[in-house]
């Protein structure tokens, strides 16, 4: 059984642009991965590029930010995704990563209690999620099944 978690004044923001397919694959995992990390999840995901090219998105508010330059312009979407949520906590996702989500919660925990006003929930046990392997990382992790961040045997963050 999966331990979840609900974080009521979290707004998770990801901003994206779908420069290749894989992108697209990395982000409807990611979405997956939250959801089934924690329950009443918000999201909102902030596209931004010439034309709209997101068409699923997967249960999350989306807004779309157009630009005509070919750069990502990640602050620019960032301000935007802050300024649309309405919760008191902000975390902004980045969708080629995963983050063990009980340093989501210690973050969201100190932030809430103001012990901190800025968390950056990185324990050194990060994973990308960019290019061949992203398939075999999400069926390790099972995007529902046994999540390897509750594990003691896993080896999903050993290189």
């Amino acid at each position: 059984m999966i331990r979840k978690f609900s974080l009521d004044d979290l707004t998770i923001v990801i901003p994206f642009r779908q420069d290749s397919k894989r992108r697209y694959i990395n982000l409807k995992y990611v979405i997956k991965y939250l959801k089934n990390n924690f329950d009443n999840l918000k999201i909102i995901i902030g596209e931004i590029d010439k034309k709209p090219k997101l068409k699923n998105y997967h249960g999350c508010d989306y807004v779309f930010l157009k630009t005509e330059r070919d750069f990502v312009q990640k602050t620019k979407i960032l301000n935007l995704l802050i300024h649309l949520a309405k919760t008191n906590i902000i975390c902004s996702y980045d969708c080629d990563i995963l983050l063990n989500p009980l340093d989501i919660v210690k973050s969201y925990n100190l932030i809430k209690f103001k012990q901190i006003d800025f968390a950056l929930p990185y324990n050194r046990h990060i994973r990308s999620i960019r290019g061949k392997d992203t398939k075999r990382i999400f069926k390790e992790i099972r995007c529902g099944g046994k999540n390897p961040f509750f594990s003691t045997t896993s080896n999903f963050f050993k290189n």
